[in-house]
């Protein structure tokens, strides 16, 4: 074994556990590691194991990491750059000190060597020390050496496919989202390697292949990736999306892992790396059939995941006719039965449903189950009134809304019929055999309590296959914050180019985005005259415990917040009531769900001032019936649009907002919005004189904008969403 003797050690220290201060003495008793020069990256709290390191090694050269490195990361980043700046030997390492150390030096050793050699047979000769890549080193110091590299200059082969080898071992790899190219017998892939938000400001010099291969052997089908930006939820661009091509003639019939590589001529940097599934690739994920140029080219592949492993396996089988049916009903047969019997880590929930499911397939086959809903308390949005539309146009369908029983909108729902109690064993049973699940809030929301999200997304909905339909509760405004791996949807509404447009360059869905308006929009047709204003500000983020996280407390205490005093003070001011009065309207304060709980305890000292309920007044009887709108960033104000209502936006938190909830938009309220913006509590008060001094009359700039800024206005979005939704089912296989 010949290790590098022009090496140092870079020695990331964690924790005080004794096991550190014998890792050291285990290195330093090391023949061939013995003399080398030593770095200690530490972090607070572990001086006095420092110090016991200078006593054996006085030499050793120490630096300290931020205490909360999630809080700052880029001076954790900085702290390596200047260690790898000032090392003077050829190599470097960094060793994260958390294994037992008789187990791990000799490890190390290995790996150094295999470093090396690697190094060597490419003919890498560098100018800055040159890191060999080791398993018991962290993820960041090896991104901080890819931007340390990337900084000296235009990077060369073969450094360029060196560093590319880096990033493939340290990047998070995961794997997005498939479509089928059924003509040429192939798959889409789209797949994201991330190296730390610190890098990938400009295209890599290196590049990517994505491949299908054994879990251990032969590579069966691969091809060079694009490599595209990624926009954050922030605006931030980075190069991090990879897409290919991959043909599945070629790939033998069985499971088979999807995998990253470099793309390079050089065999020693040719690692493969699997792919981890995203959620909502595993989501939207069913058996498909891809027919190829003649018939008996057909394939079938289904994505999914065994156990707790992070790859994403592919299930691959040729054939047609009956046979061929009947050969892949035998193959999923053995998958449920392997997860039924012998998958622990399924929990005894999902193991059950998939024994269920299984009993129960062959009565359930040929039906076709709608499952509708939004929150588990809520029908009023779009899960309602597209719901309505099924009950009413297509009474044959096996349409079912998913609600608590205790919810104030259950009667109402009940009345249209064929309601499921959410959580039930009948909801539960239902979610086994869906078709569709159309939701206007989240999927999630329509998960039984009883089952845990990442339990139905591993073992269940892959499975089920059911078509996943995101009839959203809004325009999407900030695109950015969409992302197709996180929630996997096969139809994602839209209501205009622009949103359409701003959808498919940030979020990873192309086909799957319909501009097809909101089932909402066929139940607006403008209400009698009430006299009334309606305030409906959005909530904050950071003004609440964080949704599904399980965090108590919020970022940013609500009281005295400038969200909150602001409310306050409009809510209370004397010109508001004196004006109310003076032009003979009330106004009505709409609370956003999310922050009902404080805003409902906000004072209202006038009698013309009151709060909306939606458990008492479904909610778009009250944008019917509003002559005027006043709102902070609600996307309802597009419905408000729809229905020429005018509209004042008060920005009074402009900063705050911005930094703290707000993502990049496509849509900007002073260029394209439909009413004047304020900044004030004052200006606020001017621009709601004003309209309400002209009763209320559109202004004709404005009624400009709203008429360019929906594809349809119409009674018929209803009718479009199920069409596309029937073309999709139709595309799609039936999971045996």
């Amino acid at each position: 074994m010949t290790v590098p003797t022009d090496l140092t050690l870079v020695l990331t220290v964690s924790s005080s556990s004794p096991s550190v201060l014998d890792w050291v003495r285990h290195l330093r008793e090391s023949e061939e590691l013995s003399q080398v020069p030593l770095f200690i990256v530490h972090r607070p709290g572990v001086e006095h194991v420092i110090d016991a390191i200078r006593l054996d090694v006085p030499s050793v050269r120490t630096a300290p990491l931020p205490e909360d490195e999630s809080t700052d990361l880029l001076a954790s980043v900085e702290v390596y750059e200047a260690i790898f700046a000032a090392v003077s030997t050829r190599y470097v390492a960094v060793v994260d000190l958390t294994d037992s150390p008789s187990d791990s030096i000799q490890a190390l050793l290995e790996e150094l060597t295999a470093g090396r050699t690697r190094v060597e047979s490419v003919g890498l000769d560098l100018e800055i020390p040159c890191l060999l890549y080791t398993k018991q080193g962290r993820s960041m110091p090896v991104r901080a050496y890819l931007r340390y590299a990337l900084s000296q200059g235009e990077a060369e082969q073969p450094l360029a496919d060196y560093l590319g080898y880096l990033a493939v071992m340290a990047g998070s790899s995961s794997l997005e989202g498939i479509d089928p190219v059924s003509a040429e017998g192939a798959i889409d892939v789209q797949a994201r390697v991330s190296i730390g938000q610190f890098n990938s400001a400009t295209p890599p010099p290196w590049r990517y292949r994505l491949a299908i291969a054994e879990r251990r052997g032969a590579v069966h089908t691969r091809a060079a990736a694009d490599v595209t930006e990624r926009i954050s939820n922030q605006g931030v661009r980075r190069w991090e999306n990879l897409r290919a091509r991959l043909p599945l003639r070629e790939v033998p019939d069985g499971n088979h892992v999807i995998l990253v590589s470099l793309d390079t001529d050089h065999p020693e940097l040719r690692v493969y790396r699997p792919l981890r599934p995203r959620p909502g690739l595993l989501a939207s994920a069913r058996t498909f059939l891809l027919s190829g140029e003649q018939p008996s080219e057909q394939i079938r592949y289904l994505v999914h995941t065994i156990r707790r492993a992070r790859q994403t396996w592919i299930t691959i089988q040729r054939g047609t006719g009956t046979n061929a049916r009947r050969a892949w009903y035998r193959t999923m047969l053995r998958k449920d039965l392997r997860t039924i019997l012998r998958d622990r880590n399924a929990g005894r929930r999902m193991r059950l449903a998939r024994l269920v499911r299984l009993a129960t397939a062959p009565l359930m086959r040929r039906r076709q189950i709608w499952l509708v809903g939004e929150r588990a308390d809520t029908a009023q949005d779009n899960g309602y009134h597209l719901f309505r539309h099924l009950r009413s146009m297509h009474p044959d369908r096996e349409a079912y809304y998913v609600l608590d029983t205790a919810s104030p909108h259950y009667e109402r729902v009940k009345a249209l019929g064929n309601v499921v109690r959410h959580s039930s064993w009948r909801h539960r049973f239902l979610m086994m055999h869906a078709s569709v699940l159309a939701n206007a809030y989240s999927v999630k929301h329509m998960i039984p309590r009883q089952w845990t999200q990442s339990g139905y997304t591993r073992y269940l909905a892959w499975r089920v296959g059911a078509v996943r339909v995101y009839l959203k509760h809004g325009v999407n405004v900030s695109a950015n914050s969409v992302k197709r791996g996180t929630g996997g949807y096969d139809l994602y509404l839209s209501v205009n180019p622009m949103e359409s447009t701003a959808l498919r360059e940030s979020s990873g869905y192309d086909r799957q985005v319909a501009e097809t308006g909101m089932p909402r929009y066929d139940a607006l047709e403008p209400g009698p005259r009430t006299r009334t204003v309606l305030f409906m500000p959005t909530w904050r983020r950071y003004l609440v415990p964080k949704l599904f996280s399980g965090m108590d407390e919020a970022l940013v205490p609500f009281e005295g917040s400038v969200y909150e005093t602001f409310l306050r003070s409009f809510l209370s001011s004397p010109r508001l009531h004196e004006m109310l009065e003076r032009y003979d309207y009330r106004l009505q304060f709409l609370p956003h769900y999310n922050l009902r709980e404080q805003l409902t305890s906000l004072p209202l000292t006038s009698s013309r001032t009151s709060l909306a309920d939606t458990d008492q007044t479904p909610f778009q009887e009250l944008i019917r019936g509003c002559d005027a709108f006043v709102t902070d960033h609600s996307s309802v104000h597009f419905d408000v649009a729809y229905l020429g209502t005018p509209i004042i936006y008060t920005h009074f938190d402009s900063d705050d907002y911005a930094q703290g909830h707000a993502s990049v938009s496509w849509f900007e309220h002073e260029r394209d919005g439909f009413g004047p913006v304020v900044y004030t509590l004052e200006e606020t008060l001017d621009a709601l004189e004003e309209l309400l001094a002209r009763d209320c009359a559109p202004d004709p700039f404005y009624t400009a904008r709203v008429n360019a800024a929906f594809t349809y206005r119409d009674h018929d979005n209803c009718r479009r969403v199920v069409e596309v939704i029937d073309d999709v089912l139709e595309q799609s296989a039936v999971n045996p």
